[in-house]
């Protein structure tokens, strides 16, 4: 049945289509097929717009329709597109070009043409792969380059070291934290937008990384960063290692960077420009730590001098307050003041193990090289091994735990009078349209550096005191 109509005419149980003449036509569906009927309601728990899924299903499938209907509504619940929310970088050319600085702006406006012709492949990705398995996939491995999960694992390379001749965990948050860093300074720097959304659909359980820049992105930084560092110590180690457990390695690292960098594209958080900038922000992280880790960790590190935890907090500070500051309001800069802060806490607690450890800390005692003085020993007991390992996870976590949630949270709101020092977080979270940049007032910069590098010198040195006190060393 076709009959002209007018727009406001029309139900969702009918198809508009166009005649020749230019004018609407409205073709009644058959009843049998599906519809998708649009909600002016929420998305999700966090006041997204969704689309909610008709099927006419019989009777005697109730199982099959509960389950259905349960998948439906964790899919839902993991879809953060908002279609009344702009994301930043996505203003007028002309607003940009007032803002920024002529060269600023002639190389944003070069790379945004590499971003916008990125949509119709992402929009491929999500249309012929997208499946309930792979969205819960993607989303809870997408925490692998987390900040929580940086928190809580990165201690763990210090508490239970693969190795009593070599220390990785320095190389690890050197890499992970200049790559955070690095990128984020790029992303403010460029303000170029993430994939637009709709009609690319986000797939995360993080709201406010969606209101972060795109490119580059710092999850692939990460990864190609980690996964060449860790490439690089198989290669050297391939003589220690069967065949099988080799080729195992090499597949686990492969897995992780695919997932990390592949789950970017496919939750729609980022494009390929994004991922092929991270790569490269990534190497040539790796580069500048392996070209200075020498004069870092043998010279400098063990040399003795008051000067060192002092000068290496002046350099993080000062390259926060060198920080380039973004047009619209964005969260990347807390993460690199999250992890500046804590290489700072790091160079803290090891200059302590290595110039005072002998004299006065356990683990030290007869250690050499004097690099290594602050890596804790392996645990040597052939019963009860995986006990000492089990509580030591136990004991640190705890440790970690109490001072990022308790004490700083205490000390932010008693001296600080702050509810909360993740302020660009917040404010991006609750805003409607995209504001303008505020600066951080600069006591909130100084205390989320501390409260980080203090993460550092719980994990590195407050930690391994309390292992001796319980007998875990």
């Amino acid at each position: 049945m076709k009959q002209s109509i007018k727009s406001d005419e029309l139900n969702h149980h009918d198809e508009i289509k166009s005649s020749e003449d230019g004018s609407l036509i409205l073709e009644e569906l058959p009843k049998s097929a599906d519809t998708h009927i649009v909600s002016n309601g929420t998305r999700s728990r966090h006041g997204s717009s969704f689309s909610l899924r008709n099927r006419n299903r019989s009777r005697g499938s109730s199982i099959a329709s509960n389950i259905l209907e349960t998948i439906d509504s964790i899919t839902i619940h993991n879809e953060q597109t908002d279609i009344d929310t702009k994301d930043p970088g996505l203003n007028s050319e002309i607003f940009y070009e007032k803002k920024m600085s002529p060269l600023r702006f002639r190389i944003r406006h070069f790379l945004l043409n590499f971003v916008k012709d990125e949509t119709k492949p992402l929009l491929f990705i999500q249309t012929h792969c997208r499946n309930f398995i792979f969205d819960e996939y993607f989303i809870y491995s997408a925490n692998l380059g987390s900040h929580f999960f940086y928190v809580i694992c990165l201690p763990m390379t210090r508490w239970i070291p693969i190795s009593d001749k070599m220390d990785y965990s320095r190389d690890l948050i050197y890499l992970l934290a200049y790559s955070i860093y690095f990128s984020g300074f790029i992303k403010d720097y460029l303000c170029l937008p993430r994939p637009k959304a709709p009609p690319i659909i986000r797939i995360t359980h993080s709201e406010y990384t969606t209101k972060e820049y795109g490119a580059p992105s710092s999850h692939t930084a990460n990864a190609t960063a980690v996964t060449l560092y860790v490439i690089l110590q198989l290669f050297a180690n391939l003589q220690n290692f069967p065949i099988k457990k080799s080729v195992l390695y090499f597949g686990l690292i492969g897995m992780y960077y695919t997932t990390l960098s592949f789950g970017r594209l496919y939750s729609g958080m980022h494009g390929f420009f994004d991922l092929e900038s991270g790569a490269l922000i990534g190497l040539l992280t790796l580069i500048l730590r392996l070209g200075s880790k020498k004069m870092i960790d043998y010279n400098l590190l063990t040399n003795g001098s008051v000067f060192y935890p002092i000068i290496q907090v002046i350099i993080g500070f000062t390259l926060l307050f060198c920080h380039t500051h973004p047009i619209e309001l964005c969260p990347c800069f807390e993460d690199s003041v999250s992890f500046i802060g804590v290489v700072g806490g790091l160079e803290i607690a090891d200059w302590i193990c290595c110039n005072f450890g002998e004299k006065w800390l356990p683990w030290v005692t007869n250690k050499t090289p004097q690099n290594l003085y602050f890596q804790l020993p392996l645990p040597r007991f052939a019963d009860n091994w995986y006990k000492i390992i089990g509580l030591r996870l136990l004991v640190g976590v705890t440790l970690v735990l109490i001072w990022k949630e308790v004490i700083t949270v205490y000390i932010t709101k008693k001296f600080f009078k702050l509810k909360t020092t993740s302020i660009l977080s917040n404010k991006t979270l609750k805003q409607v349209q995209v504001r303008e940049y505020e600066a951080l007032p600069y006591k909130v910069i100084i205390w989320r550096y501390w409260i980080y590098a203090g993460i550092a010198i719980v994990s590195c040195f407050i930690a391994p005191l309390f292992f001796v006190l319980f007998g875990l060393l």
